[in-house]
């Protein structure tokens, strides 16, 4: 099956690297479109994937369901893709959120393919985390694993202060804010072994960010997984008045 991806280059412009960007909880490609438009410009050939349950997997039958281990799949076809189509030139995973863990753990799986990682809040420790995890466990008892819940309001309402990409998201046909415990637990279950991924990235340099008015990632979590490194080459970057998006929303 094909990977649903949009990509941003500018033929006026001498190439340097290739960026394949991964979406967060509830977004999908097109989040990435004014950031790819102006890495272009900086002669960085720019992708972005959906990840499967998200954005175009949506309208095609038996994808509509969050499957991280199948998403990762995708990311080793594209970054394949990308190496044959670019052989000369460096190859960056730049990941938010649920991409940040996606994109690290795509470092860890590839790391032949990667030169360079990329890592937005990628951290599953949350403020209220124990409240959320509370709340799943108790839908799952009186509901079953297959109902639904609708965490818009929780993710959206901690991710962003701004009325008007909150308005934009809910909109969006494309974003998704409705899940199965089953996919929430699958998630869950997939953010608990990022450190364990971190421990294998010994090659990549590695950037991680974190906004300092983040609500929603705790800021330890996301430091504890640069130090779980085994890169010697990695930095910690703390943008002080960005909320939780940072790159996705185009601070």
């Amino acid at each position: 099956v094909n990977v649903p991806v949009l990509s941003w280059m500018d033929t006026a412009v001498q190439p340097r690297v290739v960026m394949l960007c991964i979406h967060g909880l509830g977004l999908h490609k097109g989040n990435y479109e004014a950031i790819g438009k102006r890495l272009a410009k900086e002669g960085v050939i720019t992708y972005s994937m959906d990840v499967r349950g998200f954005g175009d997997w949506k309208k095609m039958k038996g994808y509509e369901k969050i499957d991280l281990p199948g998403t990762l799949e995708d990311v080793g076809s594209l970054l394949t893709a990308i190496k044959t189509k670019y052989p000369d030139l460096p190859v960056i995973l730049m990941g938010e959120s649920m991409g940040g863990a996606i994109a690290l753990h795509s470092a860890a799986r590839y790391q032949n393919k990667v030169n360079g990682l990329i890592c937005s809040v990628p951290s599953g420790d949350r403020f209220h985390g124990a409240d959320d995890q509370l709340h799943i466990a108790l839908n799952a008892i009186f509901k079953g694993f297959d109902a639904n819940i609708n965490v818009g309001k929780m993710v959206m309402g901690r991710s962003t202060s701004s009325e008007t990409l909150r308005t934009e998201w809910k909109n969006d046909p494309l974003a998704r804010m409705d899940f199965s415990i089953k996919e929430l637990m699958q998630f869950q279950t997939f953010m608990k072994k990022n450190e364990e991924m971190a421990h294998l990235i010994n090659k990549s340099p590695v950037l991680f960010v974190q906004g300092g008015k983040d609500t929603l990632v705790l800021p330890a979590g996301t430091f504890a997984l640069k130090k779980a490194l085994a890169t010697p080459n990695s930095q910690f970057v703390l943008s002080g008045q960005s909320e939780h998006l940072i790159f996705e929303s185009n601070q």
